[in-house]
């Protein structure tokens, strides 16, 4: 994984909403959720607001997303779900990470033959002690297990399954779920014929081991082994980090 591309790749818009007719109203998010991580930016909270106001019954929200930051995506997540709205979620291209989380609101999660899921256990940064290591390890465990319980509850696969899913192959982040797997794994509810090309996600190739259909053949970066056998990503990252704090 390489967080550098994630946290360069940050912007202060990621979602729209559109009104499509009195009954309906398109909602996107494109790109890394929860804004600028370490400036100003849109946040869950802008979305949420922005939600309340919407008289509409139904919602269709098309995701395209690597991802980005865990509690932004929960509050995101649940603020779908308790709408009392119907929500038909579409994956354009791919849902990863945090953004799979949120999908999972959709009371339908229609994939297109060469869209993706990706799921895996949540990343942090942290400098401090080792209590501060410890708590933060501690932090991370509790988010991965609330992330397992949501997939496990919507899909009615046991733990075993979604654990296995989340730590994925060696030397990958996690695992890139297939439309027809996501259906089979009943993580999705729905899988379209391709229409067109899957749309491009930024961030993408910040992931290890991605498949080659979701490639940018533009990006030599793309698929980079992990950081442990590219120790000078480490650096990269941190430097990055405190430049911006």
């Amino acid at each position: 994984m390489n967080l550098k591309k994630i946290i360069n790749l940050r912007t202060p818009h990621w979602f729209d909403f559109a009104d499509l007719d009195p009954d309906t109203v398109e909602i996107r998010i494109d790109g890394v959720i929860g804004g600028s991580f370490l400036e100003d930016g849109n946040t869950a909270k802008d979305f949420i607001d922005r939600l309340n106001t919407i008289s509409a019954p139904n919602l269709i929200l098309h995701l395209n997303s690597p991802g980005g930051m865990v509690f932004e995506g929960f509050a995101i997540y649940n603020a779908l779900r308790s709408s009392g709205k119907h929500v038909r979620v579409v994956i354009d291209g791919i849902a990863a990470s945090i953004a799979a989380v949120i999908a999972m609101a959709g009371d339908e999660i229609v994939m297109p033959e060469n869209s993706y899921l990706m799921v895996h256990y949540p990343w942090s940064i942290v400098m401090g002690n080792a209590d501060n290591m410890l708590a933060e390890a501690d932090t991370l465990e509790k988010l991965g297990q609330s992330i397992e319980k949501i997939f496990a509850d919507r899909s009615g696969q046991p733990s075993e399954t979604i654990q296995k899913l989340m730590r994925g192959d060696a030397g990958a982040d996690g695992t890139f779920i297939s439309a027809p797997e996501a259906l089979e794994l009943h993580l999705a509810t729905e899988v379209e014929e391709n229409k067109s090309r899957a749309a491009a996600c930024v961030g993408l190739d910040a992931f290890n081991l991605i498949p080659p259909a979701l490639q940018n053949k533009e990006d030599k970066t793309a698929g980079d082994p992990p950081a442990e056998e590219n120790p000078e990503s480490y650096k990269t990252v941190f430097s990055e980090f405190l430049k911006n704090n």
